[in-house]
């Protein structure tokens, strides 16, 4: 019977441990530097947010005051815009046209 209570036991546990390392979130796809990049975090926000909404994608990227910025932000757009078009596309719904993101002239 002891045996028996052992087996069980590790049975849930290894059963428990495979569940949560399968419902574990999947690991961000950007880098530590842009993570802390408010740019690109921006970027990030606003791309996913237009794909949601099947806005077409324009990237509005002139609000920032530098170049390092401005291409930081634009890098983060593109990303979330293309990967939430992606994932909504695979998951039978309509998403936003994949059209080409449209740039705003520097100002």
């Amino acid at each position: 019977m002891r045996k028996f209570s052992i087996s069980a036991l590790a049975i849930f546990v290894f059963g428990t441990s495979a569940l949560k390392i399968a419902s574990a979130p999947p690991a961000p796809t950007h880098s530590a530097g842009e993570a802390r990049d408010g740019a690109f975090r921006d970027g990030l926000f606003h791309g996913a947010l237009d794909a949601k909404r099947a806005n077409p994608a324009h990237v509005a990227a002139g609000r920032w005051a530098t170049e390092k910025d401005r291409i930081s932000y634009r890098a983060g757009y593109e990303r979330a815009y293309a990967s939430t078009v992606a994932a909504m596309t695979s998951s039978h719904s309509h998403p936003a046209e994949s059209t080409p993101v449209k740039h705003h002239a520097q100002v």
